[in-house]
């Protein structure tokens, strides 16, 4: 039964009757509907991306930091994830000097590498930081062992690196 039948629509389409169980063409209403909506921000999302508009990433990269940048200075910028990975599991992480500058996410994760010889520290250690606000930060890891009954030489014992926080790129020069 054709309830809207007419000349504007096309000859391939099909209505059943309104309320529940209606659709058009085989596809209950509300879908149609849903359907459209999402076709419109494909449109959208193609023309802004064509347009040269650039999206902002809500899960960009961490800043990688390991046993190589020790003694170093990074600069990276507010909102950044620091992801500090350290190679023996006898590291043990101290805490920012400025938690109010780059905070701890959470604990720092411990996991052995197989294959290693017990006792051996074989693994790693990582912990996540986040950069809250603009300022300077230190952080700092040390140990005393090197492996099983092996003392650290005083070179090896610590680790630090600073991290410089400066305004988000998207900010003017003038803001904070």
């Amino acid at each position: 039964m054709a309830i809207r039948p007419g000349i504007v629509d096309p000859p391939n389409v099909k209505y059943r009757a309104a309320g529940r169980g209606a659709s058009i063409s085989g596809m209950p209403i509300g879908h149609r509907r849903r359907a459209w909506h999402g076709a419109t921000l494909a449109l959208v999302v193609c023309a802004a991306a064509g347009a040269g508009v650039a999206w902002a990433s809500p899960a960009a990269s961490p800043r990688l930091l390991s046993d190589a940048d020790n003694g170093q200075t990074v600069t990276v910028s507010v909102g950044t994830t620091l992801r500090l990975v350290l190679h023996s599991t006898y590291w043990r992480m101290g805490a920012s000097s400025a938690r109010s500058v780059v905070a701890a996410s959470g604990s720092p994760r411990y996991a052995s590498r197989p294959g290693g010889v017990a006792g051996s520290g074989n693994g790693t250690v990582t912990e996540t930081f986040r950069a809250l606000r603009r300022g300077r930060a230190r952080l700092s890891a040390s140990r005393f062992s090197c492996g099983e009954a092996l003392r650290c030489a005083p070179s090896q014992e610590s680790f630090s690196v600073v991290v410089v926080v400066r305004a988000h790129p998207h900010h003017s020069l003038g803001s904070s």
